[in-house]
Formats: structure tokens, C-alpha cells, sequence
């Protein structure tokens, strides 16, 4: 009885080990993404103020500084809306990750259950 319990509670924490293993690398996995779109947004942040410096150093009338302004303004909100785009891909991929990964721990937890009470019916 005691050796039952023992490898019950010994499956029990390997699984738990093993899907909480999966969890934390898809977690990784969607955080290292994230920092990338995180660094490639400051990174056109940044050139934006460069290129806004450039402009105005270089400025020669105010219209054509206003017409660069608002093209760069342009460009910018364009690279900020694809970013969130891509982001939003992969906060969705990650979710669908994340059903499945419980779907699969369910199916687990169901399958351990039913040894268990075919163990106990025996």
C-alpha cells in the first residue's frame, strides 16, 4: 500500500514537473519575441530622433520641414501599427501554445486518474 502511494505521489510530481517544464518554455519563448519586437520599436524610435535632428539641422524653408516632419511622423505610426500587428500574432500563437499545452495536461490528468481507479478496482 505504501509503495502505491509512493509511485502515485512520485508520477503525480513527475508530471507536474514536466508540464510546468513546458509552460515556462513556451512562456520563454513568447517573452523572448516580445523583447525582440520591444528592441526592433526602440530601435526605429531611435532613428526617428536621428533623422528629426538631421532635419532640422538640414532645414532649408519651413514647408519642406513640415512636409519631412509629416512624412516621418507617417512612417513612424506605420512601423508602430505593423509592430503591433506582429505583436498581436504572437500573443495569439502564444494562447493557442497555452490551450494546448493544458488540453494536454488534462488529458494527463485524466489518463493517471483512470489507472488509478483501475488500480483500485483490482
Amino acid at each position: 500500500m505504501q509503495q502505491n502511494l509512493f509511485n502515485l505521489v512520485n508520477s503525480y510530481n513527475q508530471k507536474v514537473y514536466e508540464t510546468t517544464k513546458e509552460l515556462t518554455n513556451i512562456n520563454l519563448r513568447v517573452y523572448e519575441k516580445l523583447v525582440q519586437k520591444h528592441f526592433e520599436l526602440a530601435g526605429t524610435c531611435l532613428e526617428g530622433g536621428v533623422r528629426q535632428l538631421e532635419l532640422a539641422r538640414d532645414v532649408k524653408d519651413l514647408a519642406g520641414y513640415f512636409k519631412a516632419q509629416g512624412e516621418m511622423t507617417k512612417n513612424c505610426a506605420e512601423k508602430a501599427l505593423s509592430t503591433t500587428q506582429e505583436t498581436l500574432g504572437i500573443l495569439s500563437e502564444s494562447r493557442n501554445e497555452i490551450n494546448q499545452w493544458l488540453e494536454n495536461g488534462l488529458k494527463a490528468v485524466a489518463s493517471v486518474a483512470e489507472v488509478n481507479a483501475t488500480k483500485k478496482a483490482a
